[in-house]
């Protein structure tokens, strides 16, 4: 899936559990964000910039695959 939000310190990405293998965010310039400039919960679906990021953008786009539970 391929989702472009705001940006924001905090982002809801699914309301579902998202694959951590298969997770990628860039700028909206496709420039992928370094892996240091935020953490994630997979289990909650939580993207989280960190205090000190230098990302200087409007709008990420994350790329991302859930993890469906049948």
């Amino acid at each position: 899936m391929q989702k472009k939000v705001a940006f924001q310190n905090e982002i809801q990405i699914d309301s579902v559990s998202i694959n951590p293998f298969q997770f990628q965010i860039s700028d909206k310039n496709f420039k992928t964000i370094d892996t240091t400039q935020y953490t994630v919960d997979f289990g909650k679906s939580i993207l989280k910039f960190k205090a000190n990021t230098t990302v200087k953008t409007d709008s990420i786009i994350i790329n991302y695959k859930n993890i469906l539970i049948f």
